[in-house]
């Protein structure tokens, strides 16, 4: 996975962007997303809640336009306070989305539970809550790989979720592909559960492969991304990227959304990384129900 600078003169100039980690799952994403080192997103870490705070982070979010949630799901006080801040977020007026982990099998019924519980509460106060499947995750992964690397693989893609909702919106090389805030609003605001999709691959069939795969497993028996309302595409990938190929990726993506869904995309460009190397995410909103849904693992 290749980490990306937004632009942080352009976010200071126009848009706030804040992401709150909340508990120490959240600390663990949020301490990721520091080390990546990328500008223009102010990181926040809340590790217990007490009342004094509400009216400090009220203040820190007074102006707001995008605010973050993440945190680990099935724990009694995370869920409390998760909630708690979602609801500041939203009386800020900003748009407001959660990207949260389910629990891991081993953890538990009863986690399960409260993380299920936390899910709808935080569906109905959240424009959108996507989430990523921690047990999905490991399944694709080398089975040979260390608990800690697991876990920074994890927060990885926690926070290449953020990165790429941020990203539609900001430029960072001089060929980006960027939308307004309006259109992100459009795809992710009261739209409540969201789905993703993470692909990357490096070669000269790299869009296709990588828009496939991900495509195919954000499909199970209950949930297509046909039924999306709204589908949300972001890529990272060499400024000298090969258009024809970005344009037939997002071909295959109309293809397999709903005539009435709305589709936006946008770039991230970076001359750091292979020319023939793209990576893409997917995040597709307005579903009923919270499922969780795997992840493409190609890193």
């Amino acid at each position: 996975m290749y980490p990306f600078d937004l632009n942080e003169t352009n976010l200071q100039n126009k848009l706030k962007i804040v992401a709150i980690g909340v508990g120490s799952s959240g600390e663990n994403i949020i301490e990721y997303i520091q080390r990546q080192k990328v500008q223009g997103i102010k990181l926040i870490i809340v590790n217990s809640w007490y009342q004094e705070s509400s009216e400090e982070l009220s203040q820190a979010l007074s102006d707001a336009d995008i605010v973050f949630i993440t945190f680990g799901l099935g724990g009694n006080t995370t869920s409390l306070s998760s909630q708690i801040i979602a609801k500041i977020a939203k009386e800020s007026s900003a748009l407001t989305i959660a990207v949260v982990t389910k629990p891991f099998r081993f953890e538990g019924q009863k986690r399960r539970q409260i993380a299920d519980s936390c899910l709808m509460e935080l569906k109905n106060i959240c424009d959108s809550v996507v989430v990523i499947p921690c047990d999905k995750l490991l399944e694709s992964i080398d089975p040979t790989t260390k608990i800690q690397d697991s876990f920074k693989f994890v927060d990885s893609i926690v926070s290449n979720v953020i990165f790429s909702i941020s990203g539609v919106i900001f430029s960072s090389g001089d060929n980006d592909i960027n939308l307004d805030i309006n259109d992100l609003r459009t795809i992710m605001s009261k739209k409540g559960s969201a789905i993703v999709g993470i692909g990357e691959n490096q070669g000269n069939n790299a869009a296709y492969e990588a828009i496939t795969s991900a495509i195919d497993l954000m499909s199970t028996d209950d949930l297509s991304i046909k039924n999306a309302t709204g589908v949300l595409v972001h890529f990272t990938l060499h400024p000298e990227f090969d258009f024809i190929k970005l344009s037939t990726a997002i071909d295959i993506i109309h293809s397999n959304v709903g005539e009435s869904a709305d589709v936006i995309f946008g770039t991230t460009t970076d001359k750091n990384i292979p020319i023939d190397f793209i990576q893409i995410t997917i995040i597709a909103t307005g579903f009923e129900k919270v499922l969780m849904v795997p992840v493409n693992n190609v890193f």
